[in-house]
Order: C-alpha cells, then sequence, then structure tokens
C-alpha cells in the first residue's frame, strides 16, 4: 500500500470515529455493540479529536461485567480502558476535565467521572510504579499555574481517596 493510500485512509477513519463519537444518539444504550466496537478502534487509532468526546462520556458503563467478582475499570468503564491507551497525550484534556466537574458533588456520575479520571492519571502516569506521586505533582502544577478562585476543586482531589 502506499504511504499517501495509507495516510488517505487514517484521516478516513479518524474523520469517521470523530462523527460517531460526536453524535449523542450513539451513547445510549440500544447502540451498546456499536460503542464498544468504535472504542477499541480508538484505542487503536487514538485521534486526539476525539478525546473530548471520550472524556465528556468517561462515566460510559458497560453492565456486561456486573458478575465479576472486581472487574477492572477497563471493563466496566470501556472510554477508560480507550483513553488509557491513548497515554500521556491526553494528559491535557484529562486535566481540563478535572478543572471542570467537582468530584465531591451528590450528583453520582460527577464522582464517578472525576474518580475515573484520577485513576486514568494515575494508571497514565505509572511505568515506573510512581504514577500517584506524578499525578499528584500534576494536579499541584495545575493548582499552581491557575488563579485558586478559578478551580478551588483541584485542591480537594488532592484529598482524594486515591492518593491515600
Amino acid at each position: 500500500m502506499e504511504p499517501a493510500v495509507f495516510l488517505a485512509a487514517c484521516k478516513a477513519q479518524e474523520s469517521a470515529l470523530s462523527k460517531f463519537f460526536a453524535d449523542e444518539s450513539n451513547w445510549k444504550p440500544e447502540r451498546k455493540a456499536e460503542m464498544l466496537l468504535q472504542l477499541k478502534i480508538a484505542g487503536v487509532v487514538r485521534p486526539m479529536a476525539i478525546v473530548p468526546a471520550l472524556t465528556k462520556h468517561m462515566n460510559y458503563y458497560d453492565d456486561a461485567h456486573d458478575t465479576h467478582m472486581r472487574p477492572s475499570n477497563e471493563m466496566q468503564y470501556p472510554v477508560f480502558g480507550a483513553l488509557k491507551k491513548y497515554g500521556a497525550i491526553a494528559l491535557p484534556e484529562l486535566m481540563k476535565h478535572l478543572k471542570r466537574d467537582d468530584p465531591y458533588v451528590d450528583a453520582r456520575p460527577a464522582h464517578i467521572e472525576a474518580s475515573l479520571a484520577i485513576s486514568l492519571l494515575i494508571a497514565v502516569s505509572d511505568e515506573r510504579k510512581c504514577g500517584k506521586e506524578i499525578a499528584r505533582i500534576r494536579i499541584q502544577y495545575e493548582i499552581d499555574r491557575t488563579p485558586n478562585a478559578e478551580f478551588p476543586r483541584l485542591k480537594a482531589l488532592l484529598t482524594h481517596v486515591f492518593f491515600k
């Protein structure tokens, strides 16, 4: 295959993924099979354009694993698994997500999303088993470079149960 043809096919795949994940109707339970397939493809292709849509739906849940004793985040939350494959390139959007959502509100989805985002930050940073410390440093960096009045939630994140 010629490089130009291959690159054109990659661009077409990225465009199709962007359209798919931008369409809110695809996130409905009746489209689960197609969503899970597209999330697997996204984890392989890793187009940056879809990262905001993925972080927006980080708490997308696959109930097929409810019978497991302790299913992993990747099994229960397939968006987590796809974003984990992105690695460090997903961190800027992940930090935006952490700044935007309050992990301590009563709304369960916001709490789950914040917990997943912190877990993802730790997992992406954990190449040398120091992910928690690197995640703490990254959150502290965001606090230091941003006016505290804008993002008071970030300080609360440092006391999250995952860091204990």
